[in-house]
């Protein structure tokens, strides 16, 4: 197998069913390993609030790491401090809790990148 053929190779390792590009969507990478994204509106909520997210793919072994942000720094004209503290994790979702510092509800929207195999 010359050098084009393997290059055509590594190059259909990242297309078709290994990725889906959108707003909530992953790569599968060469070797197992997973990188999947994501944001969800958690509605109006106040401080303390919890939920949980399922991913849209499942990680078959285990998630090495999950970074969780907010999207929105001002809701119905208020503005504040807020975020979210992920509780627990695991191959197929996450537990979280709001974390307002500086108003008392709001709608929120959560955005997450997890990586894992």
């Amino acid at each position: 197998m010359g050098f084009p053929s393997q290059l055509a190779a590594l190059a259909n390792e990242f297309i078709g069913d290994k990725r889906l590009l959108s707003a909530n969507g992953y790569q599968k990478l060469p070797g197992g390993v997973i990188v999947q994204w994501g944001q969800f509106n958690t509605g109006a909520i106040a401080n303390n609030a919890s939920g949980s997210h399922t991913f849209g793919l499942s990680f078959p072994t285990a998630i090495l790491q999950l970074v969780v942000g907010t999207t929105q720094g001002v809701s119905s004209g208020v503005s504040g401090s807020e975020g979210f503290s992920v509780n627990s994790v695991s191959a197929t979702g996450f537990n979280w809790t709001s974390a307002w510092g500086s108003r008392s509800d709001g709608d929120g929207a959560i955005r997450y990148i997890a990586i894992g195999y």
